[in-house]
């Protein structure tokens, strides 16, 4: 099966980074091959788990408009 994400594609790192210090942040992507639902949903977590200040991430996709969002979710408590 072909690897749409991979360390060979050299396309299986994200850099981030959130307001308030922390500093840039990267994520790996496990090597696989990802539809777009499945890619959205690892990166949100991915960038969930290394959030330094507990902040969630949420990817939608819009087959119609062919348009990705990856939102942010703040919960005060």
């Amino acid at each position: 099966s072909f690897l749409n994400i991979s360390a060979h594609n050299n396309n299986n790192k994200l850099r981030f980074s959130e307001t308030g210090g922390g500093g840039e942040k990267t994520i790996t992507i496990v090597d696989g091959s990802y539809d777009i639902l499945e890619l959205g949903s690892h990166i949100s977590g991915l960038m969930g788990d290394a959030s330094t200040a507990g902040l969630t991430y949420t990817f939608t996709y819009n087959e119609d408009l062919l348009k990705v969002n990856l939102l942010l979710m703040i919960v005060m408590v």
